[in-house]
């Protein structure tokens, strides 16, 4: 077999083995812990006005799309987490805000510097999440990549092999920001999420059986199987151990799994791939003594 950029096997494109991971020519590993510390630091986000281009048109549609229904102060079904109002004052209309969805570490971690004025629990349809993008700036080094969630839709998963019958889903946290925020947070996330990410708008439910949903039009951000940093399909076991043994700028990958698990199970989420390839990592049983010694972003 071929070794992948990714440090992985290349060999028949099927739901056991991975395919090529479709890398650029990494970059020096400077330019890595470079772009990790830029992307911590929300005032130097205005630096990069090609991440911005364009943002303002998209806000606008955003904005227009932008709705809630439904909410009435009840809690997600299984989930458990109810909306959150602004501590102080009168909420903002939710209408009116800039809705983002997260499914990885925005779950946990919401974007520094900025101040959510409302966050729910919900998911978004006909996508499932997967360990299959590749992670050279935050979770992996150029050359030796961690592993990071992505999304695939239920016909990609089932070309690659994947049985699904029934409808799929993806449990996450939506957050909402107020106007004059939107601009400048689409700036920071287009150039945190530059690494294969593209953005795309998802509506959001908060219960199954609702009539619609509780969020139209929330931003996300999603790794498609086309991007260079891809390494699907992989199988469980291959992703555990790939995250054991990955380390980046942003620390051990194993510390991104656990953490997405914790929070998962936190918003009494379902997500079998998450909990199995946590379960299959914890057997390997990685510490931070077990990596190479890398700078933490």
């Amino acid at each position: 077999p071929e070794a992948t950029p990714c440090g992985l096997l290349r060999g028949p494109r099927t739901a056991t083995t991975p395919s090529a991971c479709r890398h650029r020519s990494p970059p020096a590993l400077l330019c890595s812990l470079l772009a990790t510390a830029l992307c911590s630091s929300t005032s130097l986000a205005f630096l990069f006005p090609t991440a911005a281009s364009g943002a303002s048109a998209s806000l606008r549609a955003t904005q227009q799309q932008l709705g809630v229904q439904n909410r009435g102060g009840r809690t997600a079904e299984r989930a458990g987490v109810m909306a959150t109002a602004s501590q102080g004052g009168q909420k903002e209309a939710e209408s009116d805000l800039l809705w983002i969805f997260g499914y990885g570490s925005l779950i946990w971690k919401p974007p520094e510097g900025f101040h959510h004025v409302s966050s729910t629990a919900g998911f978004i349809e006909g996508w499932q999440r997967r360990f299959w993008q590749g992670s050279t700036d935050h979770r992996g080094l150029p050359g030796a990549p961690g592993l990071v969630a992505t999304l695939l839709r239920k016909d990609r998963l089932e070309g690659d092999g994947e049985d699904h019958s029934g409808d799929i889903f993806c449990w996450g946290m939506a957050y909402g920001y107020g106007k004059e925020e939107s601009v400048r947070l689409l700036q920071y996330l287009d150039f945190r999420e530059k690494n294969g990410y593209e953005r795309t708008e998802v509506d959001v439910w908060t219960a199954h059986g609702d009539a619609a949903p509780a969020i139209k039009g929330a931003v996300l951000y999603v790794a498609t199987p086309e991007n260079y940093e891809y390494c699907g399909p992989l199988t469980n076991q291959v992703c555990a151990e790939q995250i054991a043994r990955s380390i980046g700028p942003s620390g051990p990958n194993f510390e991104y799994l656990y953490n997405l698990a914790d929070a998962l199970r936190h918003i009494k989420a379902e997500d079998p791939h998450v909990y199995e390839v946590e379960r299959l990592v914890k057997q390997i049983g990685p510490t931070k003594e077990t990596l190479p010694s890398v700078g933490e972003g």
